[in-house]
């Protein structure tokens, strides 16, 4: 965990002079690639001596006296592969914002809104079926393939919906889970098979195809796909409309349990990316 919240007063010591210097106010243990090989760092308040141990152009690594080892935080991080591939980012950490700052999630009333312990800080909590929130993005139906990453905390109910669009979705009906095309129809699998435990925070990826099933991953592994039920509906799109709970077809499939960590973006990713969002430091 960042100790950006917790650590105001940061002073840096020189090995070779032994001199102390008070520094500023800011987490040294946040910044990337610090240029400080002759430094360790110490926090006045909590009395520890804080040094990199890793430190690349693209993460550092901190130990502490105590041995508690950190990384930069990643979780508040928008464009987090820097290639301009996020479209929205949400924490949840009591507030419905994007952190991308264009689109920020609309509930159907405030007052179902509520929040709870997350992955990483807050989650945001289902509601029955009263709550849904739903982020308007005109660019996401210009795209043939969007992918979904989120954080869940499954309740255990049966036909329940985390997110998805107008008719295309992530579905978890009785012992299935998987992709759902509007035709009572899942493509995935039984939810032990997939890992999808109820009530412990589970890592999602899914790959949404328009006309077309696409691909999902549970805690950085996909799925085994099999098939439940015949129908299948082709015609299932990415649409402008994302929501968190339940789809846009109706007001039901709401009462999903807990989402965190809800990050859009508009192209297929790696498993290297998948991965590293399983294990992003927060």
């Amino acid at each position: 965990m960042s100790l950006v919240n917790r650590i105001k007063e940061w002073y840096q010591r020189d090995i070779v002079t032994q001199k102390i210097d008070h520094v500023d106010v800011v987490d040294p243990t946040t910044r990337t690639n610090p240029r400080w090989e002759n430094f360790i760092w110490y926090n006045k308040k909590e009395g520890r001596i804080w040094i990199c141990i890793k430190n690349t152009k693209d993460a550092n690594v901190w130990r502490s006296t105590d041995g508690q080892i950190i990384a930069p935080t990643t979780v508040t991080k928008f464009d987090i592969f820097e290639d301009k591939s996020a479209i929205a980012l949400y924490t949840f950490d009591r507030s419905l914002k994007d952190i991308g700052g264009q689109y920020n999630l609309k509930p159907t009333k405030e007052r179902y809104v509520r929040y709870s312990e997350g992955r990483y800080g807050y989650s945001v909590l289902s509601y029955y079926n009263s709550l849904q929130l739903t982020a308007t993005i005109p660019e996401l139906k210009q795209l043939n393939v969007v992918t979904v990453s989120a954080w869940i905390k499954w309740n255990g109910w049966c036909c329940v919906m985390p997110f998805g669009f107008r008719s295309l979705d992530f579905y978890f009906c009785c012992n299935w889970a998987g992709i759902n095309t509007g035709h009572g129809d899942i493509y995935g699998n039984e939810v032990d098979t997939l890992g999808l435990a109820a009530h412990a925070w589970v890592h999602l990826v899914v790959e949404f195809h328009n006309g077309e099933y696409g691909r999902f991953w549970v805690n950085a592994k996909e799925a085994t796909y099999k098939y439940w039920s015949s129908n299948y509906g082709s015609s299932a799109q990415i649409t402008e409309d994302f929501h968190i709970f339940g789809w846009g077809n109706n007001n039901s499939y709401r009462h999903f349990g807990a989402v965190d960590q809800v990050r859009i973006f508009n192209r297929a990713l790696t498993q290297d990316e998948i991965n590293f969002l399983y294990h992003e430091v927060g």
